[in-house]
């Protein structure tokens, strides 16, 4: 078998029994899925809404199934939106993630929708100065 890189793949008659395999040369379109993270403050509608009027006008993204953007994951520092959508030729996946990356996060700062980095938020119990931490340390 062949991967999506061009890497030749060998499976073991065990691991083929014992495993679910896909074919991705099945289908003619293959779904792309951009994540991107929103501050907790945004509007999950909003970005949303940013995000699917990115891919009305491209002909190379399949209008049916329709393409959606669904909250994926509550992290740490973001709420975690999948934006998904069916393409007409997979062999342009991995460039239109990408292209789409870009485009998120160009759209996002238009209309100014954070994506946050990663923070930790430190909470003391007590108010005591350095000298008496490095005291007692």
């Amino acid at each position: 078998m062949l991967d999506g890189d061009g890497q030749i793949i060998v499976l073991p008659n065990t691991f083929v029994l014992a495993h679910k395999l896909s074919n991705g040369t099945a289908n003619s379109r293959r779904r792309v899925t951009v994540e991107v993270g929103i501050a907790y403050r945004e509007s999950i509608n909003a970005a949303r809404a940013t995000m699917l009027s990115l891919t009305g006008n491209d002909p190379r993204i399949c209008q049916d199934p329709a393409p959606t953007v669904v909250v994926g994951d509550c992290a740490e520092s973001c709420v975690k939106l999948l934006m998904r959508f069916w393409i007409r030729d997979k062999g342009m996946a991995g460039a239109i993630h990408s292209e789409y990356l870009e485009r998120v996060k160009n759209a996002f700062d238009r209309a100014g929708i954070e994506i946050p980095y990663p923070h930790l938020q430190l909470v003391m119990d007590s108010q005591r100065s350095a000298g008496e931490l490095r005291a007692a340390g």
